[in-house]
């Protein structure tokens, strides 16, 4: 669909792996991966419009060694302005893109991590026909939780 009369993408810009101390070390001062907003309405002229990032501030676990921060991946299907991302030790983000421009969050989760992990890592997400939103941490993790915004 249109939002704003434009034809809206979103994509996600995975965070890469944390191999050692020596990765983490070099990582410093580099952003984390965000999700972006582009207009695709002309696809001979595709245009970005903004990004959406996550504080490291909003996550206990944000820099855990051995952890990666930043987005991951978002839910298959979307329908409406809503975009379900999972954001690794950030867990779940809500994010409405109903101003392409400037997309904020709406709704979050973070999980705790699971048992002799130094912190959650937030993979998939998926919702059902009633709105459940399922997620799944890639150690043995899964949520499954209600958005009611």
């Amino acid at each position: 669909g249109l939002i704003g009369g434009r034809k809206i993408a979103v994509v996600i810009d995975e965070e890469d792996m944390f191999y050692s101390a020596a990765e983490a070390d070099a990582r410093k001062g580099r952003p984390h991966a965000p999700m972006w907003v582009f207009d695709i309405t002309d696809l001979s002229n595709i245009q970005a419009l903004s990004i959406f990032e996550v504080s490291e501030l909003e996550s206990p676990w944000c820099q855990a060694a051995g952890a990666r921060f930043g987005a991951h991946q978002f839910q298959k299907k979307t329908d409406g302005t809503l975009v379900y991302c999972t954001w690794f030790s950030g867990g779940l983000r809500i994010v409405d893109v109903a101003d392409p421009f400037a997309p904020r969050e709406v709704g979050s989760y973070v999980p705790e991590p699971v048992k002799g992990q130094p912190a959650p890592q937030t993979n998939d997400s998926d919702i059902d026909d009633r709105n459940l939103i399922y997620i799944v941490d890639r150690y043995v993790g899964f949520d499954i939780l209600e958005y009611t915004g």
